[in-house]
């Protein structure tokens, strides 16, 4: 069962329903918004390695570090004070544990998303294919 989906380049849904009415702003991503987002997986990951005694959270926590990058780059044009609290905000969801996590982040912060999107692009192309890192990505 999809629980949760988002496209990038799609219209966020945060802020439609009765609970989140002054929450959130409905059709925008905010950098609220996207910690709430990222907060909810989190709670369905530890939700499920409690309910069903497999040890998954960790894991997820590992892989969502790895992949932080568009997480991250989402709110990256943001001013610079608001980018430096979302990060922080994310961080302290446990992806401080995650050294690629720094690496984006520092990144975005130093040569902008532009400049890093057009690096992991040419990368990419080098390689043949997108990097797989963490212990989930080659299970």
């Amino acid at each position: 069962e999809i629980l949760v989906l988002y496209r990038n380049g799609g219209i966020p849904d945060f802020g439609n329903s009765e609970k989140e009415k002054g929450k959130f702003v409905p059709a925008e991503q905010t950098p609220a918004s996207s910690v709430y987002f990222m907060q909810g997986m989190l709670k369905i990951a530890a939700y499920t390695e409690e309910a069903r005694g497999v040890s998954i959270y960790r894991q997820i926590l590992s892989d969502i570090g790895n992949y932080s990058y568009p997480i991250l780059a989402i709110q990256a044009r943001r001013p610079f004070l608001v980018f430096v609290k979302y990060g922080f905000a994310l961080a302290k969801l446990g992806l401080w544990r995650c050294p690629l996590f720094y690496l984006y982040f520092f990144g975005l912060l130093l040569v902008g998303p532009r400049q890093l999107d057009k690096l992991i692009i040419y990368l990419k192309s080098r390689l043949g294919h997108t990097p797989r890192f963490g212990a989930v990505a080659r299970k």
